[in-house]
């Protein structure tokens, strides 16, 4: 997962957690509703302070599919 740019181990942890355990289940989310599930980790467990958007959401699935389609999965 830390192969998306942009994502370290602490948001990689919190990708897992929300259900997003692979490169794949990150290129097929819907943003909006991976904002929702991160964001309810995050306000469970205080991971991080910063506060995230759909934006940040839909840049991370766009960089998974994109490592998908040039074979980097």
């Amino acid at each position: 997962m830390c192969r998306i740019n942009g994502v370290g181990p602490v948001a990689s942890r919190i990708f897992y957690e929300a259900g997003y355990r692979t490169i794949a289940d990150v290129a097929q989310a819907d943003a909006r509703k991976m904002l929702d599930a991160v964001s309810s980790i995050n306000n469970e467990k205080k991971y991080y302070k910063g506060k995230l958007g759909e934006n940040d959401m839909q840049f991370c699935i766009d960089d998974a599919s994109l490592l998908i389609r040039f074979g980097a999965e």
